[in-house]
């Protein structure tokens, strides 16, 4: 009995420390991309035991088991981490994260570094992005974007993020303008963003089916790049590409790039390398779980 107890403390210990580093919890690596894209950084953190770094470079791609579909054959690259899925309407985050002097900023198109996503719909809730290394905040699913932070004023340094979003028709009742739907702090200080206001919550109606009631959504983070071969193209112009249309039949709409197949093609000059660092990553369904200052919000905000 007591070897039996011991043995339920050490599992149980074993579990909390594990759970301690990631506290969204994570299902899998999303990507067969290799050649050490994931690491843990045991010297580079702001608490735990390590934070966790993203390295995606020339070429590393492979299939995504979230959209089960080959991003080395649809003009893309990514290693990320799922969170475990939530239910619920109103969902708060929290998460630094950390990029240095060689992220590359010359790059047209932008970079996701996390984003969150309804089961089954092709665009997120939600996304963070680097677009020249300038931090966006977009919501997709309303189409609405805003630019957070220089890069600048991002890198060479770890930024605390904290997000809140409401997915639901109803009020947020420490809003005083019924239409607003989501808040961002950066390092603690609430940041005018222009965006993330609607009249029927963040996730439109059509979303809101079986899927969503049973899983709620779930965040991915690390490092995304799709639609490389614009970029490539634009570093190499003498290379003659065939074109191609990426189409999203579930929402209707396509975009075009240069190439579906880029790292096939020899490319003197290559896609850069890009690194991401990533700590104290949370996701609560609690109310303001981290006691952010509410009564700031509405004296930076208007919208109309």
């Amino acid at each position: 009995m007591m070897k039996m107890l011991a043995v339920f403390i050490f599992v149980l210990f074993y579990s909390i420390v594990a759970r301690a580093e990631n506290i969204i919890g994570v299902e899998f690596n999303d990507s067969s991309a290799k050649e050490n894209t994931y690491s843990r950084d045991y010297e580079f953190k702001i608490e735990g035991k390590f934070s966790e770094k993203f390295t995606l470079k020339h070429g590393q791609c492979g299939y995504s088991k979230a959209s089960r579909q080959d991003d080395c054959l649809r003009d893309r690259g990514r290693i990320e981490r799922i969170g475990d899925w939530k239910r619920g309407n109103e969902h708060w985050y929290k998460f630094s994260f950390y990029v240095d002097e060689t992220w590359p900023t010359e790059l047209e198109y932008k970079t996701v570094i996390i984003q969150s996503k309804v089961k089954g719909a092709t665009d997120p809730t939600w996304v963070l992005q680097l677009e020249h290394g300038n931090l966006v905040l977009s919501f997709n699913q309303i189409k609405q974007h805003c630019k957070i932070m220089d890069y600048n004023d991002i890198a060479n340094r770890w930024v605390n993020v904290t997000l809140y979003t409401n997915l639901a028709d109803k009020h947020t009742k420490w809003f005083k303008n019924e239409k607003k739907k989501a808040q961002i702090w950066i390092d603690g200080t609430p940041k005018k963003a222009f965006c993330g206001y609607s009249e029927s919550g963040l996730v439109p109606d059509k979303l809101k089916t079986k899927n969503f009631k049973k899983y709620g959504q779930s965040i991915r983070y690390g490092i995304y790049h799709s639609y490389v071969s614009r970029d490539l193209y634009r570093l190499n112009p003498n290379i003659t590409l065939p074109g191609w249309k990426d189409t999203h039949s579930d929402v209707g709409s396509s975009i075009e790039s240069m190439t579906n197949d880029p790292w096939s093609i020899d490319w003197e000059i290559l896609y850069p390398t890009k690194n991401i660092w990533w700590d104290d990553m949370q996701h609560s369904t609690a109310k303001n779980p981290w006691d952010m200052n509410l009564s700031e919000i509405d004296n930076i905000h208007s919208y109309e």
